[in-house]
């Protein structure tokens, strides 16, 4: 935390057990988090988006700050779910996807327990059976992830869609909404866990802002400054190519703004 001195707070978790894990995992957009979870509290880093979050019992509320602006959100982790860094409309409800247990196994050396979607068993979640957790903790995660809940500490996230799935477009005409859509086909992995370690518990590891800005929404922890000025040039500069037809009846393509 170098050059952050006299700005930060250390808050300890109410029932702090002995050991804690460190993880470092991929999510759906392939950036790394760097998660440090004890039962009672769990710190989140990453760095692509500037953002680290912070969460400790028994309040159980969510910080959500970046050390180089210097600003942060504050809400339950009820309030929270990971697309809110990128939206403030986001849906803040969980999943409703229900997923049961269905075996366990054995990934990198950790132990965990295999969930499948009730109504499609190709949708998979890996839960850590060695990383015991608060369930405000386990259910924070599975928001961070935008994972269904389950009371364990998510590993590892994999679906499989068939290319008959595939989404098909008229190639004379798409939009911007066709253009996100994901075009994937069979195993597809939304998360993994790179690598993981126990180590004996620092209650320094989960670190609080103090005297930072507040902000409404953790959205705007994320799109500030630099970021805020290319999200804004980005925006005005996507585009998308729809068909028109001329008095003639010729279809030709043009670009039009968004």
């Amino acid at each position: 935390m170098a050059g952050v001195s006299g700005s930060i707070s250390v808050s300890t978790p109410a029932s702090a057990e002995n050991c804690q894990w460190i993880l470092v995992q991929k999510g759906e957009d392939a950036s790394s988090s760097r998660l440090t979870i004890s039962h009672d509290a769990v710190k989140i880093v990453n760095d692509k988006y500037d953002v680290q979050l912070a969460m400790t019992g028994p309040t159980w509320f969510v910080h959500c700050f970046s050390l180089k602006e210097k600003v942060e959100w504050v809400g339950h982790y009820k309030e929270f779910k990971g697309e809110r860094l990128f939206s403030p409309f986001a849906d803040k409800n969980l999943t409703a996807a229900r997923f049961k247990l269905s075996g366990k196994g054995n990934m990198k050396g950790l132990k965990f327990s295999r969930y499948v979607d009730v109504r499609s068993p190709l949708r998979q979640v890996y839960g850590a059976d060695d990383i015991s957790v608060a369930e405000p903790v386990a259910q924070f995660l599975c928001r961070y992830y935008d994972l269904p809940a389950i009371a364990q500490v998510p590993i590892y996230r994999v679906y499989y869609r068939a290319s008959s799935l595939k989404p098909k477009y008229d190639d004379k005409r798409w939009t911007f909404e066709e253009f996100s859509d994901d075009m994937r086909t069979g195993a597809i992995v939304t998360l993994s866990t790179v690598s993981w370690k126990k180590v004996p518990y620092k209650a320094a590891d989960y670190t609080l802002p103090r005297g930072f800005k507040r902000v409404q929404s953790p959205d705007k922890v994320v799109y500030i400054g630099d970021r805020k000025s290319g999200m804004i040039e980005f925006i005005d500069g996507v585009g998308f190519r729809s068909a028109e037809i001329d008095d003639g009846g010729k279809v030709t393509q043009s670009k039009n703004r968004r």
